[in-house]
């Protein structure tokens, strides 16, 4: 007899084993390091070995390490040559294609801070300096120098100043390269940020005004 009240449980059917969804496994995919490591980890000399199991794990390693690589852009490769520690010979008995010929890494440009950028810092140390009294007359000195050196590194350009004796004097003065010869001395001494220097072209050498003193710099 069949009691009505007990829990009861079908099994599946049998159609139903062939019916279910199957999950694809997903492949572990190998990081920048892990390549670097599974090449210096390769047995460089397996070729040379009598033993069946010896050969065949180096061609199942080559063919590995090959379709990893071939998955990589160039900089990628970079990364990877860039980790590896063994001789790069070595490695390249059997990856030459992939780590010779690599196109050089272009090195990250630093952009160079904007005309105001450089004004505004300018001012706050003329500030500091006690060159400028406050933002105002900070700036205006700063805007003079930053101009001042543009024209200088642009070419030859004609200084008009007054010396620290209250007379004026004229001078014929550059900052571009080429148009001087001169080696620098390194002093290590910190740099007034009111001074502009430049190379006397009359004199052959360096010589410099002060920013408050500046008349005028003409091209």
């Amino acid at each position: 007899m069949i009691n009505k009240n007990s829990t009861s449980f079908s099994a599946p059917s049998f159609a139903s084993y062939f019916t279910q969804e199957v999950k694809p496994v997903t492949p572990v995919q190998m990081t920048i390091a892990d390549i670097a490591k599974a090449i210096d980890n390769f047995d460089y000399y397996y070729e040379a070995s009598d033993s069946d199991s010896v050969w065949s794990n180096g061609e199942r390693s080559k063919a590995q390490i090959v379709k990893e690589l071939r998955e990589l852009t160039p900089e990628q490769l970079q990364e990877v040559k860039a980790l590896i520690t063994i001789d790069i010979d070595a490695v390249c008995r059997y990856f030459a294609e992939f780590f010779t010929n690599l196109p050089e890494v272009t090195p990250e440009v630093v952009a160079e801070p904007s005309r105001a950028s450089k004004v505004m810092t300018l001012a706050w140390e003329l500030i500091r300096a006690e060159i400028a009294s406050n933002l105002s007359e900070g700036l205006t000195l700063a805007w003079k120098k930053v101009k001042a050196m543009e024209q200088l590194r642009k070419g030859i350009a004609y200084i008009t100043f007054i010396k620290a004796d209250g007379t004026e004097r004229k001078a014929i003065g550059t900052l571009r390269q080429g148009n001087y010869s001169y080696e620098s001395k390194n002093s290590g001494k910190k740099k007034n940020p009111s001074i502009i220097p430049f190379w006397d072209l009359e004199k052959k050498a360096f010589r410099a005004c002060r920013i408050e003193r500046l008349i005028e710099v003409a091209a």
